[in-house]
């Protein structure tokens, strides 16, 4: 790997995509050839929201030599552009290229939650746990705060306090997916499975207002 791409890279883990850009192309006038470059070149216009350079940029090391990050971010570049086809094809495709990659398995996770097959989006966030992919826990929550809230509004609330459930269960270190699920257990009317929920939770809550909002939660549904 070259100096410039090494600064590149240096460069976009600082949160300087204009020097980072300059880096790359400096390494690509060096060697045109240069995979490494022409993919930090991608991710430093992706970041600059020069989407179309970007787009064209990771199309181009693809094909000079297919990485399952690339073929990832190029597929999250997709699908804000609502062009899901194609980036279901390069998330395949990610997957068989790098296994611990989680992009790929949040993305076609996002992709089914937006298809309303919520099985999927579970199997592949768990899959993707059990293969290493190191997903933030952040994320995890989000998806699966997206997916019950969907549930909950469409009336499904016993299936969305399932849901969770299982989701607790599984990424038994998330305590915000613990309570989650107490919620949806709330809103089923399950309020004995609720009420057990918040109590487990209260186990890894410090002292604090999230903590005095589940203390008051168990009061109600003991009394």
């Amino acid at each position: 790997m070259s100096e410039h791409v090494d600064n590149g890279l240096q460069f976009l883990d600082d949160g300087e995509p204009d020097a980072a850009l300059a880096a790359f192309s400096k390494a690509l006038e060096d060697d045109p050839d240069d995979v490494d470059a022409r993919y930090g070149l991608a991710r430093a216009h992706a970041l600059l929201d020069e989407v179309d350079k970007a787009i064209e940029d990771y199309r181009t090391a693809i094909e000079a030599e297919p990485r399952g990050r690339g073929a990832a971010e190029l597929a999250e570049l997709l699908i804000a552009r609502d062009e899901v086809e194609e980036a279901r094809k390069l998330l395949e495709r990610a997957l068989d290229l790098d296994g611990d990659d989680y992009r790929a398995f949040v993305l076609t996770a996002e992709l089914a939650v937006r298809d309303g097959d919520y099985d999927t989006a579970d199997d592949m966030l768990r899959k993707g746990i059990r293969r290493g992919a190191e997903i933030p826990p952040a994320t995890v929550f989000g998806m699966y705060q997206s997916w019950v809230g969907k549930l909950v509004q469409a009336g499904e609330a016993a299936e969305a306090s399932e849901v969770a459930g299982r989701a607790s269960a599984f990424f038994a270190n998330n305590v915000h997916l613990l309570i989650l699920a107490a919620g949806a257990a709330e809103a089923a009317g399950d309020n004995a499975t609720a009420l057990e929920r918040y109590k487990s939770a209260l186990d890894d809550i410090p002292a604090g207002n999230v903590r005095n909002q589940i203390l008051e939660k168990v009061a109600a549904l003991a009394g």
